[in-house]
Formats: structure tokens, sequence, C-alpha cells
């Protein structure tokens, strides 16, 4: 299969597109690529229509943390979080998500081969997470479309489609809770699925029942992670 075969397969036949992907680990970085560019393009086009100041100055007013500040730091340290937050949303992109599919890839692989029975290279466990990142490209360019369509002031980057639980909690819910429902979306659970039927495909050994079971336990550990830190840090 072509990369652009690839790709679409992947959205519409994915036990098919991830057939060809483990028997021939190739052009991991397309999806890589296509992933970095829609986040920098969503980047950029928040930061002319909704600015981080906005974004920045409604997490000052809603923290437990900074209510004991006067007016004169909470300005203070508005200045200095939108400067940062300016620089990492680009940094990002660029670094980060490279960074987190190649660190992703090695976890699953270990997972997978040493606890769930399978045998999967890096090369292939690296190219069924590439491939299997492509819906956030589609939640990405939805994302743009929902900015665009709402006002500014009502825009939440923290969770801009209506496709997961926390659209079921309220404002006033604590931030740990929110981060909670949030983790349940419909496009986290299409690249689940997709890269379950990916690590199945890399060995006679695998079911996609398996795979799964690996790929959701881990996912579980990092909820839970973000949970605490939401928790001990809002």
């Amino acid at each position: 299969m072509s990369l652009p075969a690839r790709i679409a397969g992947v959205l519409m036949e994915p036990g098919k597109a991830f057939a060809d992907i483990a028997a021939r680990p190739t052009g991991w970085w397309l999806p890589m690529v296509l992933v970095i560019v829609t986040s920098l393009v969503f980047v950029n086009l928040y930061s002319q229509r909704v600015g981080w100041e906005r974004m920045m100055r409604h997490e000052l007013e809603t923290s437990s943390r900074t209510q004991q500040m006067s007016a004169e730091q909470r300005e203070a340290a508005l200045t200095q979080m939108v400067k940062f937050t300016g620089i990492v949303s680009y940094v990002g992109p660029l670094v980060g998500t490279p960074l987190s599919f190649l660190a992703m890839a090695g976890v699953l692989m270990l997972m997978m081969n040493s606890v769930m029975g399978g045998q999967s290279s890096y090369k292939q466990s690296l190219s069924v997470v590439s491939y299997s990142m492509l819906p956030s490209v589609i939640s990405g360019i939805l994302a743009i479309v929902v900015m665009f369509i709402k006002s500014p002031d009502e825009f939440d980057i923290r969770n801009p489609l209506a496709f997961n639980a926390g659209a079921l909690v309220g404002s006033e819910a604590p931030k740990w809770l929110t981060a909670l429902a949030t983790s349940f979306d419909l496009f986290t659970f299409w690249m689940i699925g997709l890269m379950a039927i990916g690590f199945a495909a890399t060995s006679r050994k695998m079911t996609v029942g398996k795979a799964l079971t690996g790929i959701v336990t881990l996912w579980a550990l990092v909820i839970v992670c973000k949970v605490g830190w939401t928790a001990m840090f809002s």
C-alpha cells in the first residue's frame, strides 16, 4: 500500500492497513508530521482568535492556589504565564510530539512483548503508534472549526469538542473531576482501538483482545497520574 492508501486505510479499513504496516513498518514519519502540522496550525489560530491571556486569566481566577494573591501579583503572574505558554505552545508540538511517539512505542513494545506475549519490533511498534494517532488530526481540524464557530469567550482549549464525558460536567466542578471526565473521549477510544488492531497484526500470538487489555491498562495508569496531579496542583 502507498502512504496515502495506508492513511485512508487506517481510518476506514484498519485491519487491512495494519496488516500491511506490520509487514512493512515504514512511513511512520508521515502521520507524525500530520499531527505536528495540525497542532501548530491550531496553536497559531488559537493565539490569534482567542489569545493566551484570555485563557491564563481564567485559569488564575478559578485556581484555589491564587486566591490569596493580590491584584498586582496576579497581573505579574499572568504576564509570565502568557509569555511562557506562548513559547511552550509551539515547542510542544515540534519537540513533545516526536518524543511522545518514540516513548509510547518503547513502552507499548515492552508491554506487548514481556507481558502480553507479543513479538513486535520497535519499528513495528513505532509505526503502529504513529498511524494510530491519525484520529487526532481529525479532532484537531474539528477543533479549529469549532473555534471559529464559537465566540472566543466560550471556546475551551482544554475541551474544545463535546465528544467526551467532560461535556456532562459543570463548570463549577472540581478540576480533577473535569480531568477524569474528559479522559473518556471518543477520539481517545478510537486511537486505542486502532493500536489494539495494529499490535495484533504484528504477532500471531497477539489477539486484538490481549493487545487492548495491555493498552487500556497503561492508559488507566496515565489517567490516574493525570487526575492525581490535577487534584494536587489545581
